[in-house]
């Protein structure tokens, strides 16, 4: 699963690479030079899962550019989160990320239409993580 996630970076622009950090951090994005580093100090299910919420935000960035919807960091967290944590569900991956309730109410008095825009968002990043991962039948 790795491999194809690190096959969804490159296809992005992104360089994956594993290899010892800091203790105290799984993964990382660096912007500035398009690189993701996962931790190989962590055991594989916590870099497999920090790879599916990193590249679950970097699609979604991706998805957006396409488009006029405009989110705050904390909406864009809860569309990430959803669409990373349905992902992590389907691969047996114990997720025990909580952003989407720590940040709850951060859609009270969004349009219905910019809802509706969101939910295909979460929707488009998730099968675009899924075709990828989720071995099919």
């Amino acid at each position: 699963m790795i491999d194809a996630l690190w096959g969804l970076g490159r296809e992005i622009g992104y360089e994956v690479v594993v290899q010892p950090g800091p203790i105290d951090a799984i993964g990382v994005v660096v912007w500035e030079i398009a690189t993701v580093s996962i931790n190989s100090r962590f055991p594989i299910e916590l870099q497999a899962e920090e790879l599916v919420y990193i590249m679950a935000l970097l699609v979604e960035r991706l998805e957006r550019l396409s488009t006029d919807l405009r989110l705050t960091y904390c909406q864009e967290a809860q569309v990430v989160d959803t669409a990373a944590a349905g992902i992590c569900a389907e691969l047996d991956l114990a997720s025990s990320r909580t952003t989407s309730l720590e940040i709850a109410g951060v859609w009270d008095g969004v349009e219905p239409t910019t809802l509706i825009e969101v939910e295909d968002l979460v929707a488009r990043v998730a099968c675009r993580l899924a075709e990828r991962v989720i071995p099919r039948s």
